[in-house]
């Protein structure tokens, strides 16, 4: 019997390669990733519809090029808020962008799928790559950009000098690229009679910001300074504003304004850019009440009430006035919004969050790990220890006011395990795991082989690029710091 001819117009047409590029542009990295090796066309059958074969050329064509691969990195800069200046995309190769964009989710991958004693992979021996040990004054501040490209330090140095310094580390994944680091910025200011300092930072998507506060001898002030810099661009660091604080417990800076906790467990919020001020109380706060500044406004914990308020930034500075203005008397205010603590039980230890340099304690003895730029895929998050284990939560602020707060099924770090408590003993590195197990907490270390960098500990790891920073103070002579990528 005559075979029937086919009839072409029953074949599907190949899907405009446009289309796939839309696709390519939603979906995440790794997916992407995965999506162009499936549709290799040399794995296809040699009976295959001629169309289908067309349709998985439109399909890598699409997904391995480098202007969506470009795009596709910057969104997921924007997405987990790692600055920008961290990758240089417009000269990386296709390679490269395609291994930064897939970081932050090849992290959650290993977190998730690493059980027991199972050790930490290598990637066929690509990680860890070492960076170069370099020496610096002692730090009273440091930390590491979100992304891990550049190290944020606040240095006391002699004669009441202190000094803001900005090294660049190098591309995150190409630590052993760099020969060594470079100081990208720094600036000196004189404090005479400077008995006690305290710093801290945050970042956008384009700029560093600090905020300082030296002490003088004399007059018992503290001067609160506010520094930028955006480092893709510039090479110094400018003065925004000065201010003199009378005393104060604690520090915190978004873009837009600086937060001070007062002794008398007020706050006072300072809108740098205009200059204004306000001194403020939380209607219901108390002694055991603590605070978060976020950039959309103030979280304190009311632990009695058991319950978390916030107040937007806007409605604060409503009642903002330049500062020989202000009143004495604190003005009390209402919370915009308040949610109830998602835990019934009452936590029983502080349940500490190694490896996060940004972790403040709080009320109910649980901690809040803030990022410098916090964002809906890297939020606010908060941990605590309860009777039947640890529980964490993110809290994620929605249109200016709206809070949600999340449970947090997994999350990890790499750090420094000693034997003994205190920092003693034997140590190892190790990449720590907490996870719920039905409704109990349970902690697991990976061993990390081989380990590096053991004569210094980690002081911070950025799981967006799985880049560590090691460090170890020296009393009699300058520190030494180290890093490490553990991510390809």
């Amino acid at each position: 019997m005559p075979r029937a001819r086919r009839n072409p117009g029953l074949q599907p047409h190949p899907m405009n390669v446009d289309v796939w590029y839309a696709i390519g542009l939603v979906v995440e990295p790794m997916d992407l990733l995965s999506l162009a090796r499936v549709c290799h066309v040399k794995r296809l059958a040699p009976y295959t519809l001629p169309t289908i074969t067309q349709t998985c050329k439109s399909i890598r064509c699409a997904v391995n090029g480098l202007a969506s691969w470009r795009t596709l990195l910057g969104d997921v800069c924007f997405k987990y808020g790692i600055i920008n200046g961290t990758y240089p995309i417009t000269n990386a190769s296709l390679k490269e962008i395609q291994q930064a964009a897939c970081r932050p989710g090849l992290w959650l991958r290993i977190l998730q799928r690493r059980h027991g004693r199972r050790p930490y992979p290598t990637f066929r021996n690509l990680v860890p790559k070492l960076g170069q040990p370099f020496q610096c004054p002692t730090a009273y501040y440091d930390t590491l950009t979100p992304g891990g490209r550049f190290l944020i330090q606040v240095v006391d140095d002699e004669n009441g000098t202190v000094s803001l310094k900005l090294w660049d580390l190098g591309v995150p994944g190409l630590a052993n690229a760099l020969l060594q680091p470079t100081l990208a910025a720094q600036r000196a200011s004189s404090h005479p009679g400077l008995i006690s300092i305290r710093a801290t930072a945050c970042t956008t998507m384009d700029s560093i910001y600090i905020l300082t506060a030296c002490k003088d001898e004399t007059s018992e002030l503290y001067t609160a300074s506010t520094y930028s810099i955006t480092p893709a661009t510039q090479t110094t660091f400018s003065l925004i504003n000065q201010l003199t604080v009378s005393d104060l417990s604690s520090l915190s800076i978004t873009d837009t304004y600086a937060y001070f906790r007062l002794p008398d467990f007020g706050m006072l919020v300072w809108d740098y850019v205009r200059g204004t001020a306000v001194r403020w109380n939380a209607r219901g706060c108390n002694r055991t009440s603590k605070t978060l500044a976020h950039p959309n406004g103030i979280f304190v914990t009311c632990g009695f009430e058991r319950k978390f308020m916030f107040f937007r930034i806007s409605t604060i500075l409503q009642h903002a006035l330049p500062p020989d203005l202000m009143p004495k008397t604190l003005l009390e205010l209402s919370p915009d919004t308040t949610v109830p603590f998602p835990w019934s039980e009452r936590s029983h230890e502080f349940y500490p969050l190694p490896g996060f340099r940004n972790t403040l304690p709080s009320i109910d003895h649980f901690v809040w790990y803030r990022p410098l730029n916090p964002t809906p895929s890297n939020p606010l998050l908060c941990t605590l220890a309860l009777c039947s284990g640890f529980r964490s939560y993110k809290v994620l602020v929605r249109d200016d006011s709206e809070v949600l707060i999340q449970l947090v099924p997994f999350w990890g770090t790499i750090e420094t395990k000693y034997e003994r408590p205190n920092a003693t003993g034997r140590k190892s590195l190790v990449m720590r795991k907490q996870s719920l197990a039905g409704p109990y907490g349970i902690t697991e270390y990976t061993p990390v082989s081989p380990p590096v960098h053991l004569d210094l500990d980690v002081q911070e790891f950025c799981h967006l690029s799985g880049r560590a920073h090691f460090a170890l103070e020296n009393p009699a002579d300058d520190d030494t710091h180290a890093y490490a990528d553990f991510l390809p």
